[in-house]
């Protein structure tokens, strides 16, 4: 059965029941072209497949330790920075996640779930958000938590969220989140 739901109810707070253990942060080899570079405690996130004015990412893992940092490499064209995590784990942040090189808001999918502690903490310019999500609406198109994607036609602002399973991932938030210009 599949559920529509507005964008807007894009992060329900709900409890986790697995222990929160940080990953890290590994391109998916399924050819939209993230690549990260790790330096010193920073992994600075390029690459990745554009379409219009929105750019993509794919990860296999997506988590971050305390004093690690995931760096989204934006540039004032991009409007949306749009990721999604297909390896089958729960995201754990404990770190920093942040953008730059732009004002792009960033929206990140994962349907296993998101578990962000209470040393976790973000520094988008734009909107952020998160989502257990199987896929994105842009319009009456849409970007997949799992598998292909045609993104030449992924164009605009997300619209949507669609959770084609009955039993999507949870997500908590143990942390005090926020962003100064966008929305969370």
């Amino acid at each position: 059965m599949q559920h529509k739901y507005s964008f807007s109810l894009f992060a329900t707070l709900v409890t986790f029941s697995q222990p929160a253990i940080a990953q890290t942060v590994t391109p998916a080899a399924d050819g939209v072209g993230s690549v990260i570079q790790y330096n010193g405690n920073t992994y600075n996130i390029g690459g990745g497949t554009q379409a219009g004015a929105n750019l993509f990412h794919s990860f296999q893992e997506f988590g971050l330790n305390s004093n690690e940092i995931a760096n989204f490499l934006s540039n004032p064209d991009i409007q949306n920075v749009v990721g999604r995590v297909v390896g089958g784990n729960p995201s754990v942040i404990e770190g920093l996640i942040q953008l730059s090189g732009g004002d792009s808001n960033l929206f990140l999918m994962n349907p296993a779930g998101w578990v962000f502690t209470d040393s976790a903490s973000v520094d988008v310019p734009g909107s952020f958000g998160v989502t257990t999500a199987n896929r994105i609406g842009f319009g009456d198109r849409f970007f997949n938590g799992i598998g292909a994607n045609e993104f030449e036609t992924l164009e605009g602002n997300p619209t949507s969220l669609i959770f084609d399973t009955t039993q999507p991932g949870a997500i908590l938030n143990a942390a005090d989140l926020s962003v100064d210009n966008g929305s969370l």
